[in-house]
């Protein structure tokens, strides 16, 4: 008995007392849970890749899952912090993602049982045939949870009035990356290094083969090779290199997946390195997928857009001195032309490092012009640096219409409409210098109050 329970034991331990470790379960389809004893800061759960029955004689394709799920561990050892649920398919060969979804993120029982605590990325795929040529295609879908997946910002017009509050939060709609090409020399390589993935009892391509552990803790890497920290067995090493090596080019699309997880543990650290882990993924993800312009791209490269400004707006220091002051303030975000002629003789407003993260988001309004939470997360990304950028008149105008838009587009949300009517009072008090060429302070007063009668008797 005491044998028995030794390795939960060390694996619970593990869990507890190593900082930045992951945690790992393999379970069932149709028993989807996660775990919080590693205190996870984000949560991704990798369901099966199926492969289409009529490929029932490819033997080759049933490699590609397999690999994936290894993929999924490295990026987990990549995050620290994290949580990585495994599905494996049941006999059937069925794993439906909206019963997955539901029942973890429906559950509210147990601190350490099925509850989510942060938000989780689901990861799903099918493998099939289409003219005699094999595709993989990807999905992904983010459960929101708490304030990960928001965006707040106050703006304080006086002392004596209210503060106007704007939000917005990312898309939750599924995400349907293009299919990829998956020939034959790609099968045949996994094929040919199927056995170099195999999990082994020590750190050395050579040493003895171990069957890989249901539940274990990702608790370090070593020269090239991740240690898994089994609760209940046979510890192990998996080879990183060979997983990178293998999986090079397969299926990009895990690094869009390590790059929101890494944001969303930057959501909650705000640290460096997770910022940098987030922005080198977007950046092997976009290599692959040298034309933008497919159609299916677009969504998550604006995804991609809004997480990079958020960064670069995270590292100014004008951003910094928002989150230390509270609010954002009218006088000090748009004061009057002469105190702008003078900071900008004094110090140059600082002027590349202010439009930096302002780019980011108006590309994201350019690739997602129908996208309601793509536009309001742009437009907030530009409020801090109102007036701050090269052609303030313009920013103003940009940040008008994805409100307005956003407001058409979703005119059920009283978030899109609370945001537009605050925007109105906001520019119903800036500066005349401001505002856009044919518009007056008074006409944007008219806006709000007529907005404002629309939404009180609608």
């Amino acid at each position: 008995m005491r044998r028995h329970w030794m390795p939960m034991l060390l694996g619970l331990l593990a869990s507890i007392l190593l900082p930045g470790c992951a945690s790992v379960i393999k379970v069932p389809c149709n028993e989807p849970e996660i775990s919080n004893w590693s205190a996870p800061s984000v949560y991704v759960v990798k369901l099966p890749f199926v492969v289409d029955p009529s490929l029932a004689e490819l033997t080759e394709a049933e490699r590609v899952d397999p690999l994936l799920q290894l993929q999924a561990v490295s990026i987990a050892s990549n995050l620290g912090q994290s949580h990585l649920t495994l599905l494996d398919a049941p006999p059937d060969g069925s794993c439906d993602i909206t019963s997955v979804y539901d029942k973890v993120t429906a559950s509210k029982s147990g601190a350490f049982g099925r509850r989510l605590f942060r938000s989780a990325i689901f990861v799903w795929g099918d493998i099939y045939e289409t003219d005699g040529s094999l595709y993989i295609q990807t999905y992904m879908r983010v459960f929101w949870n708490g304030q990960e997946g928001t965006a707040r910002i106050t703006y304080q017009l006086s002392d004596w009035e209210a503060p106007l509050q704007f939000a917005g939060r990312f898309p939750s709609s599924t995400i349907i990356f293009p299919p990829r090409l998956l020939t034959r020399d790609a099968l045949k390589k996994l094929a040919d290094g199927a056995a170099e993935l195999k999990p082994r009892a020590i750190p050395d391509r050579d040493g003895p083969e171990v069957a890989m552990p249901k539940s274990f803790v990702v608790a370090g890497s070593s020269r090239g090779w991740i240690f898994l920290l089994s609760r209940s067995g046979q510890d192990a090493w998996l080879s990183k290199d060979v997983i990178a090596e293998q999986s090079i080019g397969l299926v990009p699309e895990f690094e869009f997946v390590r790059a929101v997880a890494a944001y969303l543990q930057y959501a909650v650290d705000g640290s460096e390195r997770s910022a940098r882990i987030s922005e080198e993924s977007l950046e092997r993800f976009e290599r692959q997928y040298p034309d933008a312009r497919q159609p299916a791209l677009k969504l998550p490269l604006a995804v991609g857009d809004v997480i990079r400004g958020t960064f670069k707006q995270g590292r100014r220091k004008a951003a910094k001195a928002q989150n230390a002051g509270g609010a954002l303030t009218l006088a000090s975000a748009c004061p009057s032309v002469q105190q702008v002629a003078a900071a900008v003789a004094l110090e140059n407003f600082e002027a590349k490092d202010a439009d930096a993260a302002p780019v980011d988001f108006e590309q994201a309004i350019e690739r997602t012009a129908d996208d309601s939470d793509v536009l309001t997360l742009s437009a907030l990304g530009k409020i801090p640096s109102l007036c701050t950028g090269p052609d303030p008149r313009r920013d103003v105008d940009t940040i008008t219409r994805a409100f307005e838009d956003a407001r058409l587009i979703d005119a059920a949300n009283p978030t899109a409409a609370t945001n537009l009517l605050n925007w109105y009072r906001l520019l119903a008090r800036l500066d005349a210098a401001w505002l856009p060429s044919a518009t007056s302070s008074r006409q944007f007063t008219d806006k709000a109050d007529a907005l404002e009668r629309a939404l009180s008797f609608p």
